[in-house]
This record gives structure tokens, sequence and C-alpha cells, in this order.
């Protein structure tokens, strides 16, 4: 009895070790896709006016009703414009709009009050759909203060541009007929800013949904 009960336990045992064993002895096998890499774009803007970077308006002798748009008659008009920003003949055609220069059909007439606009290029040398557009001018001197002073625009709207992809943006400028002597050997300059912000995930049609870092 005792060498059966025994040999009962030793083929149960042995049963059990061959089913743990049957466990661990299954093949295994991995393959390795190795080395894939993430990096992030650059987003790049550059100011090529002129090749290098250099002033787009560079004037001297100034008087009052020189500008870039025809004659305008205040600061005050100016600013009614657009909050400030001015264009080829924009007064004269809200005023006269039958002037046959208003719908294209001819060119505005020029005399020696009338400059050309300025033009600054702005390049995007990253390696991202950028927008872009003017977000700031700052000014300095005796020029842009007081009561009277010259009055800047930038006519166009932002602008998407791709890796490589330039834009010239126009710049307007009046010196208004009622400014006075104080303004007089007088000078100025101006800073024109622009920004950007990538395009990708951010495009709302005509613009991007923000310009700001934290997407607000």
């Amino acid at each position: 009895m005792r060498k059966k009960l025994l040999g009962a336990i030793g083929t149960l045992a042995l049963a059990a070790l061959l089913i743990g064993a049957g466990t661990f002895a299954l093949f295994t096998d991995r393959a390795t896709n190795a080395g894939n890499t993430f990096a992030a774009g650059t987003l790049s803007i550059e100011d090529i006016t002129n090749g290098d970077g250099s002033a787009a308006i560079e004037l001297g002798g100034l008087a009052p009703g020189d500008n870039t748009s025809g004659q305008i008659e205040s600061h005050s008009a100016v600013q009614a414009q657009s909050a400030g920003e001015i264009g080829p003949n924009s007064i004269g055609c809200s005023v006269f709009p039958w002037l046959p220069w208003c719908d294209g059909s001819e060119d505005p007439p020029v005399d020696e009050t009338t400059h050309d606009p300025g033009e600054i290029t702005i390049v995007n040398d990253g390696s991202m759909d950028a927008w872009v557009k003017l977000s700031d001018i700052t000014t300095d001197g005796v020029l842009f203060g007081g009561d009277n002073p010259i009055a800047l625009g930038v006519d166009e709207d932002p602008v998407l541009l791709e890796p490589g992809e330039e834009q010239t943006f126009t710049v307007h400028w009046a010196f208004p007929l009622e400014a006075e002597n104080e303004y007089q050997g007088g000078e100025g300059i101006a800073d024109f800013h622009f920004d950007a912000v990538q395009a990708d995930n951010n495009d709302a049609g005509d613009g991007p949904n923000s310009w700001n870092e934290d997407a607000s």
C-alpha cells in the first residue's frame, strides 16, 4: 500500500514537473526598428531690404505737404484712414471717387510733393511655413512728435510665406501740410517691426488663429 502511494505521488510530481517545464519552454524572439528621429522645425524671418537689410527710406529736405499718396491736408485726416494706415491716393479717392486713377484706369498725377513709397522685403529663412505681418512701428525724433507728426502706414495684410519665399511690404508716409515751424530742421527715425508665427496647425484662412507663443 505504501509503495502504491509513493508511486502515485511520484507520478503526480513528474506530471507537474512536465507541465511546469512546458510553460517555460516557449520559443520567443524580438525585432527592433532603431534610430527613429524627431526634430523640430525652425521659424525664422529676416529683413533683406535692398539686399542687405538696410533702411527702406532715407529722405532729406522734407517740407509740409510731402507724402507718398498725393496731397494730404492734415494729420487728423490721415489718422482717420483705417487707424492711421494710408495708401496711394486713399484720401483723394475717398472724397473724389470719380477721379480716373481711383479705378486704376490711369496713373495718378505726380508733382514735386509726391515721393515713391518705401519698400521693406522680408524673407522666410526658416524651415516652416509662416504667417508674417507688420506688428509695430516705433519712432523717435522731432518729426514724429508734436501735434502734426509724419504719419506712417503699411498697407499689406498678413501674408503666408513658405520657406525661402519673400514678401515686399509697401510703406506710405505723409508730412501734414499743417505742420508749423517747430519741425524745421527736425529729424526722425522709424523702425518697422515684423512678427512671424507658424502656419502649421494655426491657419484661419486669411491669417493665423493666434500670433502668440502660448497660442492664446
